[in-house]
């Protein structure tokens, strides 16, 4: 038997170096064109070289096949190594596909570090080679979009149980929101995955551009974003204080400013798009303050007071101040509000002033100042004056008691200075004292405290031509301006008692005489002497019209009065009557009587004004002198003036007049 193998085997290598052909069992004589060894049968099988282990074998070479006893199966010897056990899965070798598919955020906006993955798995015993291609990815929803690259773009070998991850990269901008779809298709392996695109990311004007006070909260400012926003960034020029945050697409900018000025802010929105940001403007002004009063005082009245002060800052200025008593007032300046004078009233006076201009906030300045009293002023009812024609030769003062007083004296001038006069009967022990002895147009009576809380204490009053006003007895000129002699100021004496006649806002510069000479106007300034006559609107002798000429808050330059008096205003006029502009019956005065006399009213016991008529601004020429009386105020109205005017039967206190007008001036003490 080893004889015939080895003849057989002989035979086989004999036959092999002629055909270069061999097979083996079933139909030998049948052999393929391209077999170098073919077997053939139906019921044996091939047993290839077993090793304990591919170790075994020292020098392999690629294509070599064997049996690894230690791993029960089957390795072949291939890229320079031994394979893993070849598959003996009874499922058919293959290649598999998965589409990972879209990464990358997608909007209505370029895409940028956009791709759609797809992985091949080779399951098959021998390596499969791909060539990737664009085309192998189709795209399909929406126009815009485009496969730009591939990785790998190569022949590219997958090993027996190896993956391939192919990366398209995709560029372009998406026609529209809606579902993109990715298909791959190659080699007959096919897979698909979609992904949502979205509108660009996107933020609206802020809900407000606010002016806020410094260390005052910030009214919530907001921002509302859309399409792909997914939240935000770090804020830049937000003041100290204020923070910003985002939830369900709106940004919220809240807090309190702790610094002040001018903020632009700058908020970068997260999410699929161009570059985003939220802007607006922040401005903080910085509060205004105001220290405590460097002092709460008790005083004397009629008594210096120590200067009260209070340090501001952010602030320019100061408004209206109340609850001073009166003779003392505030100013500022150099961020230092000084509280001055010398306290006419007695009392607790809690005063506010408020801060204006510079920085915000409401903000007022408040103390307390207490005022001990002195003897207080004279309290005048009409009939306690007594005349001889318009010269005082009798006046009964009365005047408010001082606690711990042991009395008082009273004395006596012509001029607000003195020099003064004791009375022969001081000192006087009650608060009341008849004078008898005068032979003057007007007094000044002052009354000073012996003894108590505030010894030596003052207060005076001017005794003469006056009337109630709102009130108060209020000291008037015992005449018109322009009027000479020292004629009985109580009564209309022919007409020598009329005086001159004033255009509105002018000074004493002869234009006040009544035959003054005209010059047509309006002028620019006043021209000496001369009256101005305009017949055009709105009939002012000046233009353009100043308002400043006379005011009610102080005298100024152009006020022709004597000093110590002013121009009265139209609140004062309208208090010598009924009060405000209403006018009436000479019966419905509600502070004086007033009586006509003829030619004239008697206000009370100690004002007399006569009808001194008036001039026409339209040609100067002179009216209702002796019917008509008409007196200037201080206060304008509108392109006008008020004035008090009067007939027989009616007062009008409110009376509103052109202001080129010549009437009558009688002046009332500051």
């Amino acid at each position: 038997m080893k004889t015939n193998l080895n003849f057989l085997f002989l035979l086989l290598l004999t036959c092999s170096s002629i055909f270069a052909q061999v097979k083996i069992g079933d139909n030998p004589t049948s052999v393929g064109a391209s077999s170098l060894l073919e077997l053939e049968s139906t019921n044996k099988g091939l047993v290839v070289t077993r090793v304990a282990n591919t170790a075994a074998i020292t020098t392999a070479v690629n294509g070599m096949i064997v049996y690894d006893l230690s791993a029960n199966c089957l390795k072949v010897y291939q890229n320079g190594a031994w394979s893993d056990c070849m598959n003996t899965s009874t499922a058919a070798p293959s290649v598999t596909v998965v589409c990972t598919g879209f990464s990358g955020s997608y909007c209505t906006s370029a895409l940028s570090g956009t791709n759609y993955v797809v992985t091949l798995t080779n399951n098959d015993f021998s390596a499969k080679q791909v060539t990737p291609l664009t085309a192998d990815l189709v795209l399909s929803g929406m126009t815009g979009v485009s496969v730009a690259s591939v990785s790998p773009s190569t022949v590219t070998t997958i090993n027996a149980g190896g993956n391939l991850v192919i990366t398209y990269t995709l560029s372009g901008t998406p026609s529209t929101q809606g579902t993109l779809t990715g298909s791959f298709a190659k080699q007959g392996l096919t897979c698909s995955s979609t992904v949502g695109v979205v509108a660009s990311k996107a933020v609206t004007a802020a809900s407000s551009a606010p002016n806020v006070c410094n260390n005052t909260a910030l009214t919530a400012i907001t921002h509302t974003t859309s399409g792909a926003a997914i939240g935000i960034g770090t804020a830049t020029g937000l003041p100290a204080g204020v923070t910003v945050s985002w939830a369900s697409n709106t940004i919220t900018i809240s807090g309190t400013p702790t610094a002040s000025g001018t903020f632009t802010y700058s908020i970068p929105v997260n999410g699929c798009g161009s570059t985003v940001n939220a802007t607006g403007t922040i401005t903080v002004t910085e509060s205004r303050t105001v220290a405590a009063a460097s002092s709460t005082p008790t005083l004397c009245n009629n008594t210096a007071l120590t200067a009260i002060t209070h340090t501001t800052t952010a602030a320019t200025g100061i408004g209206t101040v109340t609850g001073l008593p009166a003779g003392v007032t505030a100013s500022w300046a150099s961020n230092t509000i000084t509280i001055s004078g010398t306290p006419t009233a007695s009392g607790t006076f809690t005063y506010s002033i408020p801060l204006t201009g510079g920085g915000c906030g409401t903000v007022n300045a408040t103390g307390t100042i207490t005022v001990s009293p002195g003897p207080g002023n004279y309290t005048l009812a009409g009939t306690a004056i007594t005349r001889s024609g318009s010269t005082v030769t009798r006046f009964t003062a009365n005047w408010t008691a001082l606690a711990g007083a042991t009395g008082y004296t009273l004395e006596y001038s012509t001029t607000a200075s003195g020099p003064w006069t004791a009375f022969a009967s001081n000192p006087y022990t009650g608060t009341s004292a008849a004078v008898t002895g005068l032979n003057a147009l007007f007094y000044y009576f002052r009354v000073t405290s012996i003894g108590g809380t505030c010894a030596g204490s003052q207060a005076s009053q001017e005794v003469g031509c006056g009337a109630n006003v709102g009130g108060t007895f209020k000291t008037f000129m015992c005449y018109n301006l322009g009027v000479t002699g020292t004629q009985d100021a109580l009564s209309y004496q022919s007409g020598a008692n009329n005086g001159a006649l004033y255009q509105w806002g002018r000074q004493t510069d002869g234009h006040e005489v009544r035959t003054s000479l005209t010059q047509a106007g309006p002028v620019a300034a006043p021209v000496a002497s001369k009256f101005i006559t305009n017949s055009t609107s709105p009939n002012d002798w000046i233009s353009p019209q100043n308002n400043s000429l006379w005011l009610d808050a102080s005298k100024t330059a152009n006020d022709p009065c004597p000093t110590g008096f002013r121009v009265p205003t139209q609140a004062q006029w309208g208090g010598l009557f009924r009060g405000g502009t209403t006018f009436g019956a000479p019966g419905t005065a509600t502070q004086n009587t007033w009586t006509w006399t003829g030619n004239g009213y008697t206000v009370g016991a100690n004002l007399f004004l006569p009808a001194a008529g008036y001039r026409n601004v339209n040609d100067a020429t002179l009216y209702e002198v002796g019917t008509f009386g008409s007196y200037w105020s201080s206060t304008v109205t509108g392109t006008n003036a008020y004035a008090l005017s009067f007939i027989s039967g009616t007062v009008n206190p409110g009376n509103n007049d052109y202001r080129g007008y010549g009437f009558s001036v009688r002046c009332i003490t500051e």
